[in-house]
């Protein structure tokens, strides 16, 4: 009956759980397992294959270059293509940059979008170029 009571009063109240949180006897475990030969492997070649990507963006669309570099950061992996992110924005803003800046030109990217001309603003700005209308 004990065990019953117990079970109610978790059950009858929302803070029962809240308290159970707050309690120090939450356990929390990080196991840390290091990767084997064939997993670091494919981790190789699959930066390798970024890597490439980046490499492509003179030829590759604006829009898929810009979309990979923001997916790269919001996933937390930018740090590993620093340098091939830095010259993938060069080698747009070097040769792309009148994007959305009037005749929808940038490399088939749709065209003025107002999404992608964030982007692309967004990009060249936390990479410190200077970009106007």
């Amino acid at each position: 009956m004990v065990g019953d009571g117990g079970g109610d009063s978790d059950g009858d109240s929302g803070g029962g759980r809240g308290d159970s949180d707050s309690r120090c006897g939450v356990e929390m475990r990080v196991v840390l397992v290091k990767p084997n030969q064939k997993e670091e492997g494919r981790v190789k070649e699959l930066k390798d294959e970024v890597r490439g990507m980046l490499c492509d963006a003179r030829t590759e669309p604006l829009k898929e270059t810009l979309i990979l570099i923001d997916s790269l950061q919001r996933l937390g992996l930018s740090y590993d293509f620093e340098n091939e992110i830095e010259q993938a924005l060069q080698s747009i803003y070097s040769t792309q940059i009148n994007y959305g800046g009037g005749g929808g030109g940038g490399g088939g990217g749709g065209g003025g979008d107002l999404y992608m001309f964030a982007l692309c603003f967004r990009l060249f700005r936390q990479q410190g170029y200077l970009l106007r209308n």
